[in-house]
């Protein structure tokens, strides 16, 4: 917390990793909660009396767009109504939370899908057709592992 910049640097850096490459994977209300996590960092001034109006909820959907907190990919898996209220909801759960304690949250949640700051190799062992295909590990937890 005392050098906010980089934190901050971080923070988006992991954020854009997830939205390119692990929101295939996610469950719907993981995307949500992660989602609504970075709107309550941008619309901070939102308060918990405004989320239980609907028409708030469809003035985030309308003009300004979930696509742009939540992956679109996400998106499609499910129905509107549905999404507005796991949104909804996820909204009212963090109302409380300031923007670093949003973070904190981000990272727990997803940190329980991937170890943040570890990388993940596809690699063959051997140079035949007999070759095997393993993921090697590379992170601060585990150091090289498979």
């Amino acid at each position: 917390e005392s050098d906010n910049v980089t934190f901050t640097y971080f923070y988006d850096q992991v954020r854009l990793e997830y939205y390119e490459c692990l929101a295939e994977q996610m469950e719907l209300e993981t995307a949500v909660q992660l989602g609504c996590l970075q709107m309550r960092r941008q619309y901070k001034n939102l308060s918990h009396e405004a989320l239980n109006k609907k028409s708030n909820i469809n003035m985030l959907e309308n003009e300004i767009g979930f696509d742009k907190f939540i992956p679109r990919c996400v998106l499609d898996k499910a129905r509107s109504r549905e999404i507005k209220k796991l949104v909804q909801n996820n909204l009212k759960q963090f109302s409380q939370l300031t923007e670093n304690q949003c973070v904190y949250k981000f990272f727990e949640i997803l940190s329980k899908i991937k170890q943040i700051g570890s990388t993940t190799f596809h690699v063959k062992m051997g140079e035949d057709e007999e070759s095997q295909s393993i993921e090697i590990h590379v992170g601060p937890l585990h150091g090289i592992s498979y």
